[in-house]
């Protein structure tokens, strides 16, 4: 059982920060649209 719940809070830490890098690269792409995607 503790494994379970080392597991989820891993994945939900993996979650959160996918999400962050995602808005931080939706800002550049607003910001500069010759950024990282062209």
């Amino acid at each position: 059982m503790n494994r379970l719940v080392q597991m989820s809070y891993y994945n939900s830490i993996r979650l959160q920060s996918w999400i962050l890098g995602a808005q931080i690269a939706l800002e550049m792409r607003t910001t500069c649209p010759n950024g990282i995607l062209k």
